[in-house]
């Protein structure tokens, strides 16, 4: 089990619950401690293929990691319905952020520095994800393969989905796999 194969699940079971699966599937990349952002983060790439920056330690909690998820997926789909739901350079939320994470079913707030802040799920919304009886089993998964007390190891392992080779290199390395030309996924737990 790998941590972005988790995150892909759980992205794939709220894509379809709220979307009808029309969000198209990001990539999910981890970081550890280190990493200079301290939760989540996004990049959008070329033909409507975006990435997913995590800092492990987000991860603490069932509620974060679905919140966090869902605030991506408000992201995902302004982007790909071509609506401007930032400024600032992405770090203040406007209306139109404000009224699909409302719709979305998430409470949001206000805060004159960063604009609209997503600072809960509604009660329902998340009776309803967590009623999805492999979405508890994908949160435990995900918890298990973060070591919380180790997030700050010097290297980490590495393997490529098409051909399996493994490798050893900085945690949030950016490497290519020089036979398959596939990015190397950093490996999360042994489990």
């Amino acid at each position: 089990m790998y941590l972005e194969e988790e995150m892909e699940q759980l992205y794939k079971i709220i894509n379809k619950r709220l979307y009808n699966n029309d969000l198209p599937v990001p990539y999910f990349r981890m970081h550890n401690a280190r990493y200079r952002k301290k939760g989540w983060n996004i990049q959008y790439k070329q033909n409507k293929v975006c990435q997913i920056d995590i800092n492990q330690k987000s991860l603490d909690n069932d509620k974060n990691i679905v919140l966090e998820m869902l605030h991506q997926m408000v992201h995902i789909y302004c982007w790909k319905q071509n609506k401007k739901d930032t400024s600032r350079g992405g770090q203040y939320h406007n209306k139109i952020f404000r009224d699909i994470a409302n719709e979305k079913g998430l409470v949001v707030d206000y805060n004159k520095n960063s604009g609209y802040q997503v600072i809960d799920i509604s009660t329902s919304l998340m009776e309803e994800i967590l009623s999805e009886m492999s979405i508890e089993k994908i949160l435990d998964n995900i918890k298990k393969c973060v070591d919380y007390e180790q997030l700050d190891y010097k290297s980490v392992q590495y393997y490529c989905p098409i051909c399996k080779k493994k490798i050893y290199a900085a945690p949030g390395s950016n490497i290519i796999c020089g036979y398959c030309m596939v990015n190397f996924i950093q490996m999360s737990c042994n489990k």
